[in-house]
C-alpha cells in the first residue's frame, strides 16, 4: 500500500506539473485559512514545527490503526492475519497522506534517516522528524493501552506479560521472539528495511518511471 501510494503521488505530480507533488520530501507553505477564527492562534509558519507536527500526527494515525488491529487479533477469536495487515496498510496510507504536504509523510525513522543518508533530506531536519515520529507512536500506544485496559485485565488478569499464552506486548510494540538470537533480529531488520527503501527509491526515481 505504501509503495502504491508513492507511485500515485509521482504520477499525479506529472499530470499536474506541481513541483510539490510526486517527490519526497516536499513541503508547501500555503496553509489556507482555518475554518474558525479561534484556530488562527495555532497556525505557525515555522517550518521545523510544521514538519514535527506532520510526522507526529502521521505516525500517530499509523499506529492507532495498526495497534487496534493487533488488539482485535488478541482479544477476539477471529485470528484473521489478512485483516491485521490490511489495517496496517490503511494506517500507513492515511499516515503518509496526513504529513505528505508538509514533511513528506515519512512516518518511519528508517525512511527519514535513509533519505538523509542519500542527500534527499537535510540532516538538520532529522532530529525533529524522529522526535515527532517517536512521540506520535508513544501517544498512540498510550491511548490504545487505556482504551483496551478492561479487555487487557480480563485477558491476563492484570498480570502484564510480553510473550506467552497471555502475552499482549504486540499491542504496544514489536519484540523479537525469545527463541531468536539478537544477531538474526538485526539481520532481519537490515534486510526488510533495505527492501523497503529500495522499493521506495525505485518508485520515486523519475528516470525509472519513464522507462
Amino acid at each position: 500500500v505504501r509503495q502504491l501510494f508513492f507511485a500515485q503521488l509521482l504520477l499525479r505530480g506529472r499530470r499536474t506539473n506541481n513541483p510539490f507533488v510526486g517527490q519526497l520530501p516536499f513541503s508547501r507553505v500555503d496553509m489556507g485559512n482555518p475554518p474558525f477564527p479561534f484556530f488562527k492562534k495555532f497556525v505557525t509558519t515555522n517550518q521545523a514545527v510544521r514538519e514535527f507536527l506532520a510526522e507526529f500526527f502521521g505516525t500517530f494515525i499509523l499506529y492507532i490503526f495498526g495497534g487496534a488491529s493487533f488488539a482485535h487479533y488478541i482479544f477476539t477469536d477471529n485470528k484473521d492475519v489478512f485483516a491485521v495487515t490490511f489495517c496496517w496498510g490503511v494506517g500507513v496510507m492515511l499516515g503518509i497522506q496526513t504529513g505528505a504536504g508538509v514533511s513528506g509523510g515519512h512516518v518511519n525513522p528508517i525512511v527519514t534517516t535513509s533519505f538523509a543518508s542519500v542527500g534527499k533530506l537535510s540532516w538538520r531536519k532529522v532530529p525533529h522528524y524522529l522526535l515527532g515520529q517517536h512521540l506520535g507512536a508513544f501517544l498512540a500506544a498510550a491511548i490504545l493501552y487505556f482504551n483496551y485496559i478492561d479487555l487487557l485485565d480480563k485477558f491476563d488478569g492484570g498480570a502484564r506479560q510480553i510473550f506467552g499464552t497471555n502475552g499482549t506486548g504486540i499491542l504496544l510494540s514489536t519484540y523479537p521472539h525469545p527463541d531468536v538470537h539478537l544477531s538474526v533480529c538485526v539481520f532481519d531488520t537490515i534486510i526488510c528495511s533495505g527492501l523497503l527503501m529500495f522499493t521506495i527509491m525505485v518508485i520515486l526515481d523519475e528516470r525509472n518511471a519513464n522507462t
